[in-house]
């Protein structure tokens, strides 16, 4: 964001997504030097964790099928078992001390902001612009999955999701290349009516609450204040502000109202999409199992491939 000192203008450098989360990690790693192995660690065994026990079931089911014995099999359900372990273990450990390094990359994040904001020039504090960008940072900011910290929480989320999608969709590629195609034309069409649905969302409805949420507030803490209550009564106000209180709820209503109707529509899209692309893949599985003499084991571990698949498209 840049200020003109002479006019009093405003004018706004937007960001995208993919920006704003490199500017955060960027300055949490440089920060936190440690946080940088953690993170990549914990993505590795959180991904892991998703397909572990699906390839151990394979490898269990084979043995007992190609007739190994009770002690063979009892010895590789034990190292499985510790190597499932060995990952919970690793992956508890990045995730507690990876939360607390979130926040306080946050707070350093929002001391160096903050001094920025101590040098601006303080008449344009006022400025309905301006006030409109402070409520829309608020919004955009408030909670801890939100705002700074929730853009490394979501990068994360995102980056072990993309690992899992390239493994679950390289394995069943070497299966059934024409399938992954459908799936993935499926879903980029998926997600062209979600981006739009979002980016309409947020210019139609959410950005133009922003100085509704201003009045909002005002009316509330005018009618809670009894300053304001006493000239409302001496002036005989209570009709004239009830009713602009009612017209800007009104308006309030009618934009969440039209955010549930984009995300309604968005929702049956997105399932309508779900079911044909799941509805391809289990007919593909139980087909192969059926006709193509599919081992039991491999019927599992698609199975479970599969399920992770569509975990990390939702």
């Amino acid at each position: 964001m840049t200020f003109n000192n002479e006019d009093k203008d405003i004018s706004i450098k937007k960001y995208s997504v993919i920006e704003n989360i490199i500017y955060v990690l960027k300055h949490a790693f440089k920060n936190d030097k440690m946080l940088p192995f953690l993170f990549v660690a914990n993505v590795i065994f959180s991904a892991s964790m998703s397909f572990i026990w699906t390839f151990f079931t394979k490898i269990i089911i084979d043995s007992i099928q190609n007739g190994s014995q009770i002690k063979d099999v009892v010895f590789t359900v034990i190292i499985c078992a510790g190597i499932q372990l060995f990952c919970v273990l690793l992956n508890t450990y990045t995730s507690n001390n990876l939360w607390w390094r979130f926040i306080r990359a946050r707070m350093l994040i929002c001391y160096i902001r903050i001094n920025k904001c101590l040098e601006m020039d303080y008449e344009l504090l006022e400025t309905p612009k301006m006030l409109d960008i402070h409520q829309k940072a608020l919004d955009a900011t408030g909670g801890n999955d939100n705002g700074v910290e929730g853009l490394m929480r979501t990068s994360r989320s995102t980056i072990m999701n993309i690992v899992l999608l390239i493994a679950a969709a390289g394995v069943m590629l070497v299966a059934n290349p024409l399938i992954i195609l459908v799936i993935i034309g499926l879903g980029i069409l998926n997600f062209i009516f979600f981006d739009f649905s979002k980016k309409y969302d947020k210019k139609n409805v959410w950005d133009a609450l922003a100085p509704l949420w201003r009045k909002n507030d005002y009316f509330y803490y005018s009618s809670t204040d009894f300053s304001c209550a006493k000239d409302i009564r001496l002036f005989s106000l209570q009709k004239w502000f009830s009713k602009k209180y009612e017209d800007v709820q009104n308006i309030i209503h009618s934009k969440i109202s039209l955010s549930k109707k984009i995300w309604s529509l968005c929702t049956c899209f997105n399932t309508f999409f779900a079911v044909v692309q799941e509805g391809c893949l289990y007919a593909w599985l139980i087909y192969s199992y059926l006709n193509e003499g599919m081992s039991i084991g491999n019927f599992t571990l698609y199975l479970g491939i599969v399920r992770t698949f569509f975990q990390c498209i939702k």
